[in-house]
């Protein structure tokens, strides 16, 4: 009866097994060098072609980018000091080729990141809104502080919720947290683009938050407040409705 029960077990439990995360970081592992978005195609191909869900496809991508793609905390703190009248005279660096120097911020990892999936014929938008309450009146956040971007990805037939950032950063370091000058900065930039392909140290050891992988609504609503309302989905019906 027990020996019974157990097959039963096992036909109920294998067909929603993901695939093992040994074989996604393969696949991660072994992918063509990307160095510029001209190179995005052939990269999403090789991670993708092996699988047949989106849900699997949508991880491989984003755990891709959580191992090669690091957040400017530089950049961000210069744009939120600009924001800032106190600050208006804080220079903030142009973005560049998020794919050259591995480098971006939550707007450019979500652009990126949506459309690689994109690429993979998986519908998917950057949502932008704040990581405080937003300033309805003025479609801005509250103090000028907490702007934030992320993804929806419709997965299974509705939308899911996607950070690719906090995938990345969560409770880790990410390699620009302690530059805090501009000649710093520079220095980096000009490391980046002579090694463009080289896998940093602080990145071999970082795994993917899963947290911010197909988030229920509710948690995302916590810290996402996005600009426009609708990117709640909180209703169900709204979570479905594939022409959002």
């Amino acid at each position: 009866m027990r020996a019974l029960i157990f097959v039963f077990f096992l036909m109920w439990v294998v067909p929603v097994l993901a695939v093992p995360e040994g074989a996604f970081l393969r696949q991660v592992e072994k992918a063509p060098k990307a160095d510029s978005r001209a190179d995005i195609k052939k990269l999403v191909q090789a991670l993708t072609d092996s699988l047949e869900k989106d849900e699997d496809k949508a991880y491989v991508l984003l755990l891709w980018i959580v191992k090669n793609i690091d957040y400017d905390d530089y950049r961000y703190r210069q744009s939120e000091d600009k924001a800032s009248s106190n600050h208006s005279r804080a220079v903030v660096p142009e973005a560049g080729d998020i794919l050259k120097k591995r480098l971006g911020m939550c707007g450019d990892i979500a652009d990126l990141y949506k459309d690689m999936l994109r690429e993979a014929k998986i519908k998917a938008h950057t949502i932008e809104g704040c990581t405080n309450e937003v300033d309805k009146k003025h479609k801005k956040c509250q103090d000028n502080k907490g702007g934030h971007a992320w993804n929806v990805v419709w997965i299974e037939n509705q939308w899911e919720f996607v950070d690719p950032t906090w995938a990345i950063t969560g409770e880790q370091k990410t390699a620009m947290e302690n530059v805090s000058r501009k000649s710093e900065y520079n220095r980096e930039m000009k490391k980046r683009e002579r090694k463009t392909s080289q896998n940093y140290d602080i990145r071999e050891g970082r795994i993917l938050n899963k947290k911010w992988f197909m988030t229920d609504p509710r948690t995302m609503q916590e810290k996402h407040k996005p600009y426009d309302k609708k990117w709640l989905l909180l209703d169900s019906k709204d979570r479905r409705n594939k022409k959002l």
